[in-house]
């Protein structure tokens, strides 16, 4: 299925959008996006695609009006999930939905494309289907629709640092080693070696993960000092680090039962906010603030 200028046009459009106002886009694209889906598909274009199918004499035909019919069915109900996802009550289970369905529509989008090409490669009446007005709203609203959950995706894949983004995180890439310096507010020390670096900036969550070896043991004593940092009397081990740090960035294979050395938490910070765990046997420093 090939995507027409109008789609290249609207994801530029998005892009654009989402440069100058990230948040604003999501939600105005998203959601007007879903209005007229809704409002287009079970009304309009659905029950005249299904009719079509019954009335056409061709098998093929026939199979094609039902994909097109069967993807705005699926594009209708992920539109109406996503319209609901603020209810509360429900959001989470919608979110759930969310999750499986909108990679389902970047996919299976082009996939039933595909095999409507097949089924009318060689037709005699393939001209007079794609002619169709009913058939060119259907592929329309779903090109759309593919341009939104690629932005979706791609959203996600950002956001949530997957691969191939994950690259990014470290050991020692600009980028890790620009967001150490940002977190600690000071130029590397030549002894900071290792260094990994994860934000996870989306609505209004600010994470920070950060792991990285030392060879001067006055460097993370310095950076304790320097976040306002003091003791926690809760044992930690490197089961805590498992379950907070990619498993990536985990390299030194040390089983989990075994105690980590100093752990400190921001002050004021009992419910969460900064942590910095300390190994002062391997030399190494994990760090995470909530906000």
């Amino acid at each position: 299925m090939s995507i027409p200028v109008g789609a290249a046009v609207l994801s530029l459009l998005v892009s654009v959008s989402m440069l100058l106002s990230p948040l604003l886009a999501f939600a105005g694209v998203a959601y007007m996006g879903a209005i007229l889906v809704v409002v287009m598909f079970p009304g309009f274009v659905i029950p005249k695609l299904w009719r079509l199918s019954v009335q056409s004499s061709y098998r093929e035909i026939r199979w094609v009006y039902r994909l097109h019919a069967a993807r705005g069915a699926f594009i209708a109900l992920t539109a109406v999930a996503l319209l609901l996802l603020p209810l509360p009550g429900a959001s989470q289970q919608l979110f759930r939905i969310l999750v499986v369905a909108v990679p389902v529509l970047f996919f299976g989008i082009p996939a039933i494309g595909l095999g409507v090409s097949f089924l009318l490669r060689h037709h005699p009446d393939a001209a007079l289907f794609r002619r169709n007005p009913i058939v060119k709203r259907s592929r329309l609203l779903s090109e759309v629709t593919w341009v939104a959950s690629g932005v979706l995706v791609g959203a996600v894949v950002w956001a949530f640092s997957l691969w191939p983004v994950s690259l990014r995180d470290g050991p020692d890439t600009a980028w890790s080693k620009a967001g150490v310096e940002a977190v600690f507010g000071a130029p590397i020390s030549p002894s900071i070696d290792n260094t990994y670096f994860r934000q996870f900036l989306f609505w209004q969550t600010n994470d920070v993960y950060v792991k990285f070896h030392y060879t001067d043991p006055a460097v993370a004593d310095q950076i304790i000092a320097g976040l306002q940092l003091e003791p926690s009397e809760q044992p930690q081990t490197y089961q805590n680090i498992a379950e907070r740090f990619p498993q990536r960035w985990l390299t030194e294979e040390v089983p989990a039962s075994t105690p980590l050395s100093e752990f400190y938490i921001g002050r004021g910070d009992a419910a969460g906010g900064r942590s910095v765990w300390v190994d002062r046997e391997r030399q190494i420093v994990y760090y995470t603030s909530f906000y």
